[in-house]
């Protein structure tokens, strides 16, 4: 038997219109996925910590550190790529 907040739900749902409906499922669906996703990955790691793989997992990044990633750009330089000055000083 269903809880309480399952029929509670069940009822908001049935309130909603198709398409609001439609995206809650899709947002339902999208959140099970990142949790699944989430519990592999921890299972993973330590599985992989136990072999002896790996000593550590990093934490997860914070949105600022995402953001402040997505936001960086590389420095323009003055003259040819980098890569041929190389090749010119190895010769």
């Amino acid at each position: 038997m269903a809880s309480q907040n399952v029929n509670n739900l069940l009822q908001q749902a049935k309130a909603l219109s198709l398409p609001e409906r439609e995206r809650f499922i899709e947002l339902l669906r999208a959140d099970c996925a990142e949790e699944r996703r989430g519990s592999q990955g921890d299972e993973l790691a330590a599985r992989l910590a136990r072999k002896g793989v790996i000593l550590t997992v990093p934490p997860k990044r914070t949105p600022e550190q995402i953001a402040r990633f997505r936001a960086w750009r590389p420095i323009d330089l003055p003259g040819g790529p980098l890569s041929d000055d190389i090749i010119r000083d190895r010769r």
